[in-house]
């Protein structure tokens, strides 16, 4: 008796491992989209944000600086229903903010998200609905270099929105 294995590899020619192309986020995408657009309306003439992800991206070049990044931290999924919450954050992220006005606009850029994420047609253009019952959250972060020069500054709304359990 023999047994016969065939098995299918993702190996290139050259022996690299191509990585799996990135899945879109139904919820994510058009969410930090539409983010991305009322802040580039809203700071215009300013650069305030040049690029978005729908996840929370690490090695971004720093030409896609300043970024929008919204990501998942958590899912909560009630028993027996058709509903799940996401517990979301939406990033901005400014590197070498060299310029103190120009990182004086983190509140502002914060106070924008907030307004953003209450805004009475986001759920008709994104599909997106926030749940209004769970505080929603921004906080600043600035990480500084040895020399206690800011190196990054961060602002990061976090909120839940409702999500499809299937």
């Amino acid at each position: 008796m023999s047994v016969a294995i065939q098995v299918q590899t993702n190996r290139s020619v050259t022996g690299q491992v191509p990585l799996p192309p990135i899945i879109d986020d139904p919820y994510l995408e058009p969410l930090v989209k539409y983010i991305y657009e009322q802040l580039v309306y809203a700071f215009d003439p300013i650069v305030i944000v040049r690029s978005y992800k729908a996840y929370n991206s690490y090695q971004e070049s720093l030409n896609n600086y300043p970024l929008l990044k919204a990501y998942r931290q958590s899912d909560q999924y009630a028993p027996n229903t058709l509903w799940a919450s996401s517990t979301i954050a939406i990033q901005h992220c400014m590197s070498y903010p060299i310029n103190a006005d120009l990182a004086k606009y983190g509140v502002q850029v914060g106070n924008a998200i907030a307004q953003c994420l209450l805004m009475p047609d986001l759920l008709e253009k994104t599909k997106v609905q926030v749940d209004l019952s769970v505080p929603l959250q921004i906080q600043y972060d600035t990480q500084l270099n040895a020399n206690y020069e800011p190196v990054m500054q961060f602002v990061t709304a976090t909120c839940n929105i409702y999500t499809s359990a299937l």
